[in-house]
């Protein structure tokens, strides 16, 4: 008897994080991998689901563009060229 190995789902993009300074994408990223190991959840899985930008335009074609339909957005408050 062959069993089949089941396919692996790659997880969408869930999440997208918006700012135009790279170390602040790069802190939450690390917030995010912490919180994903305090739940037992590998941080890898973090680095799947989660999109990053680092500008605005960027954010908007991601998500209107793109039409990717995140269930969270973090963004910065002020954008230049926004």
């Amino acid at each position: 008897m062959v069993f089949e190995q089941p396919e692996k789902k790659v997880p969408k993009k869930q999440i997208l994080i918006v700012d135009d300074e790279l170390f602040n994408l790069q802190a939450m990223m690390i917030v995010l991998k912490a919180s994903a190991a305090e739940l037992n959840l590998p941080p890898t899985l973090i680095d799947s689901i989660v999109d990053q930008e680092h500008s605005g335009k960027g954010a908007v074609w991601q998500v209107e563009g793109n039409q990717k339909n995140y269930k969270l957005i973090i963004t910065d408050l002020s954008m230049p060229m926004m």
